[in-house]
């Protein structure tokens, strides 16, 4: 069914920092290590629904999370790719993704074998279809690349709508 959908333009680097924190203050990643990389005015605008964009992230962390043990790391990061696009990305040091699972993970109710799944951290297998339905409804893609043991890493390629520094 439809999404709802309501974009509006927001400075990207204050929309990201704002999730950010918002992660830093919760008591469920206290023993993670979490890691902010965006610059200080990142001179981005771009047009996004807040509510839908703001699931989009917390679905990753929340992944990360579920996929990393004390101490690990977490990083949230943006930066220009094109003139038009920029790239939020999201990595974590945590158990990684086999390569043969990569091109699937974001099928609907597609689940990688229980090694990926640990305990009773099992889904539905619907949150990365979702995200990838939400980053395209802005026009945007999301890939992922991952090395098994190791980490784990989305990029979320949106459109820039206003670059400040050519006004």
């Amino acid at each position: 069914k439809r999404i709802p959908f309501h974009p509006e333009v927001v400075n990207l680097g204050l929309f990201l920092e704002d999730i950010f924190y918002m992660f830093e203050a919760d008591e469920l990643f206290s023993k993670r290590d979490l890691a902010l990389d965006i610059p200080v005015e990142l001179p981005y605008d771009v047009n996004l629904d807040p509510d839908l964009f703001t699931t989009v992230i917390n679905n990753l962390f929340m992944n990360a999370l579920k996929f990393t043990k004390d101490n690990d790391t977490i990083a949230l990061s943006a930066y220009p790719v094109s003139d038009n696009m920029i790239c939020i990305k999201i990595t974590d040091s945590g158990i990684g993704i086999k390569q043969e699972h990569i091109e699937h993970i974001f099928d609907r109710s597609y689940m990688v074998e229980d090694a990926r799944t640990p305990g009773q951290n099992k889904g539905h297998g619907l949150g990365l279809s979702i995200v990838k339905s939400i980053v395209e409804l802005h026009d945007g893609s999301i890939t992922c690349e991952s090395e098994y043991g190791v980490f784990t890493s989305f990029f979320i390629n949106i459109p820039i709508y206003t670059n400040l520094l050519d006004k």
